[in-house]
């Protein structure tokens, strides 16, 4: 099985709603298992009508019974779409990785193997500091994907937790921007993490996504399920062993061209990428009080160096 883990940091950036069209994107090729692994879980049974009895807590009370790795197939549901989902209960039924719940949840539903390895899309919600169960499956995951805003705190927050972070993932780990002023290219300059895709703002389509009212149809139309195709496949030819394998480092000198902006962004039509780093870098300056005046003419590379500093 491959795992891929989602996941953010501060704030509610949409890593359920990424995590569910992920899983429903990548699919079409491969059997995928979309695990709702959030410490404050509960949101898929919520907004889908679905048994939070079925899930962690009934995957749970079948090892406890039979004292082994139990099947995983009964402890599923469907969601539109019919992508197989283990919904999470609020409390302990949450389980580390290296678990028997864990192991079953490795080991995939019936139908894939060796073989025929499918897709595991863990959902962690926001990671918290001492969350050692998240760790777990960050621990055995092939890429762990955090999922942030464009924006100076998030920059900021991310930069504050990358050494443990890239010790947790052991270094494959990737950053997926949601809208704001600045995209996955400006803050891996900022960060030194593989940049994997940049998600378009669009609140219509994560609606629908989200168990809301809209239309099937619009949504693979939209820009957020375009985005999260993208994504999908990129993994895939990672998983492959294909040629872009920087997010197994976290830091790249050739970073992934993020996908083509498919919906809206803040940042000025046309601007170009050295004027979104002199942006980023005035406005961690006045953050922090330092003074560095826009108008005095320095290289992208003098910007970031700066901000690292």
């Amino acid at each position: 099985m491959t795992v891929v883990s989602l996941f953010s940091l501060k704030g509610a950036p949409g890593v359920t709603t990424l995590a569910s069209l992920l899983g429903a994107a990548w699919a079409g090729s491969r059997t995928v298992v979309l695990v709702e692994a959030d410490p404050a879980g509960g949101d898929l049974a919520a907004r889908f009508g679905l048994s939070a009895r079925v899930g962690w807590s009934s995957l749970a009370s079948s090892t406890r019974r039979s004292g082994g790795i139990p099947t995983l197939d009964p402890h599923l549901q469907t969601l539109p779409g019919g992508l197989p989902v283990l919904v999470a209960a609020r409390g302990p039924e949450r389980r580390p990785a290296a678990s028997d719940e864990g192991a079953a949840i490795r080991s995939g539903p019936a139908g894939t193997s060796e073989e025929s390895p499918g897709v595991t899309v863990v959902d962690l919600g926001r990671l918290g500091a001492d969350d050692a169960v998240s760790e777990s499956w960050l621990d055995v995951s092939d890429a762990s994907l955090v999922v942030v805003r464009g924006d100076v705190s998030s920059a900021v927050h991310l930069r504050d937790r990358l050494e443990h972070l890239a010790a947790a993932c052991r270094g494959r780990l990737g950053i997926v921007v949601v809208a704001g002023a600045y995209s996955g290219r400006d803050l891996h300059d900022f960060t030194g993490v593989a940049s994997v895709a940049d998600v378009p703002f669009d609140p219509a389509a994560a609606a629908t996504a989200g168990g809301g009212t809209g239309s099937g149809r619009r949504l693979e139309r939209s820009p957020l399920w375009l985005a999260a195709v993208r994504l999908a496949v990129q993994l895939e030819s990672r998983s492959e062993g294909g040629e872009d394998r920087s997010a197994d480092t976290g830091a790249s000198d050739a970073p992934p061209s993020p996908p083509p902006a498919a919906g809206r962004t803040d940042r000025p039509p046309g601007e170009p990428s050295h004027t979104a780093h002199r942006r980023l870098r005035d406005d961690l300056g006045r953050l922090f009080g330092a003074a560095r005046p826009s108008d005095t003419p320095e290289r992208p590379a003098d910007d970031v160096r700066r901000m690292g500093a």
